[in-house]
Formats: structure tokens, C-alpha cells, sequence
């Protein structure tokens, strides 16, 4: 059974996600995009939910190309800088 590797990146725009196998070959690609608001001049804002749904999207349809047990290992990237307020209970 061939391992893969994923790679996730939650970007400004959306989810991007890739399995490859230790040699660089690409066994699978998924990307799901979550929209930005501009609630005024030089804002922008996203809904951490928004965020949670497309990381979900994109590990499913990446684990239906390549089922979970042959994923060997998971590399993540993030855009920066990012703030996530929270309310007493901890909701975004």
C-alpha cells in the first residue's frame, strides 16, 4: 500500500489541499473556497466557521481519493497575521 503526505493550507481566499507520495507524485488535489467580507474601508473579515467548512470539505474529498490510513503525515500552512475574537464561551 503506497503512502501519501497531505498538505493543507488555509489561505486568504480559501482551503487548498494535496496528497503526494514520497516521491512528489500528486495522488490528489481538493480546494474549497470561503468568502471575505469588507465591512469598511481597509477591513476585512471571515468567519472562522467559514474556515472549519472548508478544511472539512477539502480532508473529504481528499480522503475519498486516498483513503485516511495510507495518509503518513500532515504539513499545515495558515495566512498570517490572523486574530479570531472570542466571546466568554469561547465562540468566534
Amino acid at each position: 500500500m503506497e503512502a501519501v503526505y497531505a498538505g493543507l493550507d488555509l489561505g486568504t481566499s480559501g482551503c487548498k489541499g494535496v496528497l503526494v507520495t514520497s516521491d512528489g507524485r500528486v495522488r490528489a488535489r481538493a480546494a474549497a473556497r470561503y468568502p471575505t467580507h469588507r465591512p469598511g474601508l481597509g477591513a476585512a473579515d471571515q468567519d472562522p466557521a467559514d474556515w472549519l467548512k472548508a478544511l472539512t470539505s477539502v480532508t473529504l474529498e481528499l480522503g475519498r481519493a486516498v483513503g485516511p490510513q495510507r495518509w503518513q503525515a500532515i504539513g499545515l500552512s495558515a495566512m498570517l497575521p490572523t486574530l479570531v475574537l472570542t466571546d466568554d464561551a469561547g465562540a468566534a
